[in-house]
């Protein structure tokens, strides 16, 4: 199969690039922020796929404008509405008009928003919370509009945090800290979150390019299993082979901090948020191959080999 990868040189393009090409798929790759592609293009509502799209059997999405740290807040939404919305209908019509088959988006669980309570699922109302979930819920809408249109297959996937040894945004912010031994005010911290191992979000892709009878339509995607804050630090220390130093914030410095715009890495990461995959492993019959406290302990390792 010929397969398009869009965000190429990005974290999951790189990932999914390795995993189509260890499957024996022909990969052509695109993207704007590296030279090392086969087509450079922007991501914009005005960019042209027609040269990359031609001869594809299928496209995996997997570029855009990220959700990384505050860059959410500093973006403007037209920024976002831009890329992740115009771009992505861009690609899809393109796509469509070439005969290509199969379009796999990379989402986010950001599309659906803060959960009420209990694990976020494919039939919850969504209400996201930020311009990046809301380009990405109105990027999955327009999509599936294109797909009842034209016969385009496509499969929306919502991860949550993905995670691996060059992994960036806020991973990578808590891998930093674990490797330079800071102390960490998450011990007192008792949530539940669900992560996506990077290989196994690339080994789900292959598996919908392999079952496109049975992978249209949006999906939640997450490793088995949930860990706390602390038990995440934890297993990021194991790896590093330096452990993690945690301490107790008391809910009168919390409150301080907040006033003082000091709080917000401790509020974003106490948060609970857990995905049930359990839609995508059932109709797929997918079950993730890399185990989640397994896989946190190895991208540590990798990391740790990465910064050496």
């Amino acid at each position: 199969m010929k397969i398009l990868v869009t965000g190429a040189s990005g974290f999951v393009g790189r990932a999914t690039v390795r995993a189509l090409r260890a499957g024996g798929h022909e990969v052509v790759t695109a993207g704007f922020s590296s030279s090392a592609v086969d087509f450079r293009i922007g991501l914009g509502a005005d960019a042209d796929w027609s040269a990359a799209v031609a001869g594809c059997d299928a496209v995996v999405h997997a570029g855009g404008l990220a959700h990384v740290l505050d860059r959410a807040a500093a973006a403007a939404a037209e920024t976002f509405e831009d890329i992740n919305v115009g771009g992505t209908l861009t690609l899809a019509r393109a796509a469509a008009d070439a005969g290509v088959g199969h379009l796999v988006f990379i989402s986010s669980i950001a599309a659906v928003g803060e959960p009420d309570g209990g694990a976020l699922r494919e039939s919850d109302a969504p209400r996201p919370a930020t311009p990046y979930g809301q380009s990405k819920l109105a990027a999955e809408r327009g999509l599936a509009a294109i797909a009842a249109e034209t016969g385009l297959t496509v499969t929306s996937l919502r991860p949550p945090l993905v995670y691996g040894p060059d992994a960036g945004g806020r991973f990578r912010q808590m891998l930093r800290w674990c490797a330079l031994g800071l102390p960490l005010p998450f011990g007192g911290i008792e949530n539940q979150r669900s992560y996506l191992a990077v290989d196994n979000l690339a080994d789900a892709v292959l598996v919908c390019l392999s079952r496109r009878d049975a992978a249209a339509g949006v999906f939640h995607l997450a490793d088995e299993g949930v860990l706390s804050t602390p038990e995440l630090l934890r297993l990021i220390g194991e790896g590093l082979g330096r452990p993690a130093r945690l301490f107790a914030v008391p809910s009168v410095m919390l409150r301080a901090m907040r006033r003082v715009g000091l709080a917000q890495p401790i509020d974003k990461l106490s948060q609970t948020l857990v995905v049930d995959g359990s839609a995508f492993r059932q109709r797929l019959g997918w079950v993730p191959p890399v185990k989640l406290r397994d896989g946190i302990v190895d991208a540590a390792r990798r990391y740790r080999g990465l910064d050496a």
